[in-house]
């Protein structure tokens, strides 16, 4: 039944079967078969854990190409969005299971993007010497409806859950509407929390104009000048 808990549900039992047994005669005992409670808290617990990990790295994985200032400003984007994500289950009442909490991993890695270009680009404009308040305003004037556009393609890549006709789709529905919700909250935060974080915390870097471009730049300057060959290198 939609709605009960299962856990809560297997202490309430518990307790009858406790004072049920205190009128039995002596000699007769009720013992358990299965417990259904224990399992799911288990289940429950695991996802619960296996959520953490993942956000914990994702935010590694950001440290290490981004920098910790813009790592704390996405992975703070980021528990804010799944927040916002779990307060609007509260109201939808979408409760909290396996396919629920599968799908929060499941998104993790696109609830991020956003939150990313908006940094990226930040930082980008305000180390070419733009002022920070400017550099706000013009970096969610040119993402705000391209990154729209593309956390709604995203959002419709989970909409063939919703059509489906099979008994798998009576239970995959919330996928759905937690990616959705779940992205449109996270541009939604993207383009205010994040820039806000953005123009409090990040500093302009002096780029030296002169200096010799990294390996790495030099490898992707090539690639994108000469895009067949780079394309026939993949060839096996």
């Amino acid at each position: 039944m939609d709605g009960i808990n299962v856990v809560s549900l297997g202490d309430t039992i518990r307790d009858v079967i406790a004072q049920y047994e205190q009128e039995l005669p002596r000699g007769v005992e009720i013992s358990t078969v299965a417990y259904q409670p224990e399992e799911v808290q288990k289940a429950i617990d695991d996802f619960v854990w296996n959520l953490l990990e993942s956000v914990a790295i994702v935010f590694i994985v950001l440290l290490v190409f981004m920098g910790f200032k813009s790592a704390a400003i996405v992975g703070a984007s980021l528990l804010i969005t799944i927040l916002l994500t779990l307060i609007y289950m509260n109201l939808q009442q979408i409760d909290l299971h396996r396919v629920s909490l599968g799908t929060f991993i499941l998104a993790l890695g696109m609830l991020v993007d956003n939150a990313i270009v908006i940094a990226d680009m930040m930082r980008a404009k305000m180390s070419k010497g733009i002022e920070r308040t400017q550099a706000a305003i013009s970096s969610v004037k040119e993402t705000a409806l391209p990154l729209l556009g593309a956390t709604v393609i995203a959002i419709m890549g989970a909409s063939p859950v919703v059509f489906s006709q099979t008994d798998a789709a009576e239970f995959a529905s919330s996928v759905f509407y937690i990616v959705a919700a779940s992205l449109l909250l996270s541009w939604l935060v993207a383009m205010t929390f994040t820039v806000l974080m953005c123009w409090l915390l990040l500093k302009p870097e002096v780029v030296d104009q002169d200096a010799k471009p990294s390996l790495f730049h030099r490898i992707i300057h090539w690639t994108v000048d000469n895009p067949i060959k780079a394309l026939s290198g993949l060839v096996p």
